[in-house]
């Protein structure tokens, strides 16, 4: 019997998949539990319509994530604090600190667990990684002295 699944069901399907499964399974589980439907022809051919379209989905946030990682990697940020005569600085540039820059700049998704690498307790160009999706991607940081 083929039936269109109405839920995601684990080891067996997604939303919107038409599969095979046995007479019994499909009418005394799946239908029964609103899972899933008897698939006729008509429905069969949404299907592919729709996989279609979720495929091309997929590749357009496939670029999207691309160019939202490559311009990650361009930014540049720089902050002013008060440092002693060695450098160190009294207050540090924060996670905090760091993704509100990052969000001013229309990163607006990224929040302080993003940050890695940081409190900056020192006056100079720093590299922090910030994580975006499963990648880590390298940030430049310039902090100078409030004079």
């Amino acid at each position: 019997m083929k039936v269109l699944f109405l839920k995601d069901v684990p080891t067996l399907g997604q939303k919107g998949d038409i599969r095979e499964v046995k007479n019994g399974y499909g009418r005394n589980f799946l239908i029964p539990q609103g899972l899933a439907k008897v698939a006729d022809e008509k429905d069969i051919r949404e299907s592919i319509v729709l996989k279609s379209h979720k495929q091309t989905e997929l590749q357009q946030k496939k670029k999207n994530v691309k160019d939202y990682i490559s311009r990650l990697g361009e930014v540049s940020l720089q902050f002013t604090r008060k440092a002693n005569k060695k450098g160190h600085l009294f207050a540090a540039v924060t996670a905090h600190d760091v993704a509100h820059a990052l969000n001013i700049k229309g990163f607006s998704d990224l929040v302080e667990k993003h940050i890695l690498g940081v409190p900056l307790k020192t006056i100079g160009e720093h590299e922090i990684a910030v994580r975006a999706g499963d990648q880590n991607i390298t940030i430049k940081i310039e902090v100078k002295n409030h004079e």
